[in-house]
């Protein structure tokens, strides 16, 4: 999968930090969330849109701040 390319060169490099979010939608190989707190995270089933993509927003943003200090 991409994403675990994404981690393993992430993880080799002191250069570069990553924000997962497949770790965050994706909790399990298999299984990726359809749904957060009632919010349909992608309802074209591709792209985070509207309430999906703010949603998504709100728990990436933190995430980068933080990465971006490291």
């Amino acid at each position: 999968c991409l994403n675990d390319a994404y981690v393993r060169i992430a993880d080799a490099r002191d250069d570069v930090a990553l924000v997962d979010l497949a770790a965050t939608i994706c909790p399990a190989p298999d299984r990726c969330l359809e749904e957060i707190d009632g919010i349909d995270l992608r309802a074209d089933t591709v792209h985070f849109r509207d309430a999906g993509a703010r949603l998504v927003a709100r728990l990436l943003v933190p995430e980068v701040v933080v990465a971006a200090g490291s």
